[in-house]
């Protein structure tokens, strides 16, 4: 699709699509839209110098951008402001979609010291203008895992931080927990914590471990006593209930 520069018609300025010729036209309705506002165009791509704002008006329409093979590289959906990677229909503030085998968020950062690239959740009460202490007990941030079942999809897995105590200026305290599904089950149970003391709680496993690990071991707790099940198969108390 060709961008012309059009001062065809005197309609005023503007970004115009001309459907039955098929091209992107600009057009002040006077004069070069290059002088007017900056843009500028080699016949296929337009450029903008400064900032851009698409539908300033907050109508309810959808915005895309396509790439190669990809009709949904960017789409922004225009009724609730969801954004979409590889979907026409977001169902999150964002949702990444693909049908191949590499579905991967990467973060990559190289500089000259020991600063790691990091994905940091944020949780205050109130709202992000006017934020507000958090509570005891309050989620600060998720990882969860899903599979879907033949109807819907179900957790399999989280990893969560939570608040771990009372909360008040330069004191946070947190805790980390695990949950898994057991089998024949689709509701999460708390396998593992570490809590702002530094102790790790292990829940009651669900069956003692029937098979012999290859190369490591098995640490468990049944009915309250801690047990080591090592590649001999010999199971070691621990710590009694």
């Amino acid at each position: 699709m060709p961008i012309l520069n059009s001062t065809a018609g005197g309609g005023g300025s503007g970004l115009t699509v001309a459907g039955s010729v098929n091209e992107i036209q600009l057009n002040d309705g006077s004069s070069d839209l290059t002088a007017v506002t900056g843009f500028s165009h080699d016949g296929t791509t337009l450029l903008v110098p400064g900032a851009a704002t698409f539908n300033e008006a907050g109508a309810d329409v959808d915005f895309r951008v396509e790439g190669s093979g990809e009709a949904n590289a960017l789409f922004v959906q225009g009724s609730d402001g969801f954004i979409g990677i590889g979907t026409g229909a977001p169902s999150k503030l964002l949702t990444v979609s693909a049908t191949s085998d590499d579905t991967t968020v990467l973060i990559t950062s190289a500089s000259a010291n020991d600063n790691p690239a990091r994905l940091t959740f944020q949780k205050a009460r109130g709202t992000i203008g006017s934020p507000t202490i958090v509570q005891d007990n309050d989620f600060i941030g998720i990882f969860r895992g899903e599979g879907y079942d033949g109807a819907a999809y179900q957790r399999i897995a989280d990893m969560r931080w939570e608040i771990d105590g009372t909360p008040g200026t330069g004191d946070m305290p947190g805790r980390i927990k695990f949950l898994v599904t057991p089998d024949g089950s689709a509701t999460l149970a708390t396998a593992l914590t570490i809590n702002n003391q530094r102790v790790l709680f292990i829940a009651n496993s669900v069956a003692a471990p029937s098979s012999t690990p290859s190369g490591g071991g098995y640490l468990y707790v049944d009915a309250g006593e801690l047990k080591y099940k090592g590649s001999s198969g010999t199971v070691t108390s621990l710590g009694p209930a």
